[in-house]
């Protein structure tokens, strides 16, 4: 399995590149959902999810939640290098000719390593972090079977991108 490059690719479009993780993280406050690209032995597999995140001097960690077994599971557990892209901000853009059609967007792409968090209080965290996005409540508890039934993951982001258009 080849490693993680050290560096991404440069963008193609650099003049629609976001640097600033301020503003990567405010196109990720205003998206829905995360989608998130796995690789394995049968192809590769790209799954929406809730998600919720974490920046700490700079370095960002997302969390998500799923069942405890599946094809997820299954393939984070043999290569936990993954992909996720989140988008939003959609608006058509429309011209006097169709090549002139395009979309208007803000997205974002990185790449980590997914990690399973196994003790409650780090569950607890990360499942609080993803119910930050959706609720105004200060904290939150997680009942021990809640916890007990739930894996939850963190994606330790080595690279992030953030693009603009339109």
């Amino acid at each position: 399995t080849p490693n993680m490059p050290d560096a991404p690719r440069p963008m193609r479009r650099s003049e629609r590149a976001i640097a600033a993780l301020p503003d990567i993280l405010a196109i990720l406050d205003q998206c829905h959902a995360l989608r998130l690209g796995l690789a394995g032995p049968e192809g590769p597999y790209v799954v929406p999810l809730n998600f919720g995140y974490e920046e700490k001097e700079g370095a960002l960690t997302i969390f998500f939640h799923c069942a405890k077994a599946g094809r997820k599971v299954d393939m984070l557990t043999v290569d936990p290098r993954v992909c996720f892209e989140a988008d939003c901000n959609h608006k058509l853009i429309s011209g006097n000719n169709p090549c002139a059609y395009s979309l208007g967007y803000e997205s974002v792409i990185g790449f980590g390593k997914a990690r399973l968090l196994t003790e409650d209080a780090d569950k607890s965290a990360g499942l609080s972090r993803i119910m930050a996005r959706f609720s105004p409540a200060p904290s939150f508890e997680f009942e021990p079977a809640v916890l007990a039934r739930t894996a939850v993951y963190a994606i330790d982001v080595e690279h992030l991108t953030g693009k603009r258009h339109g």
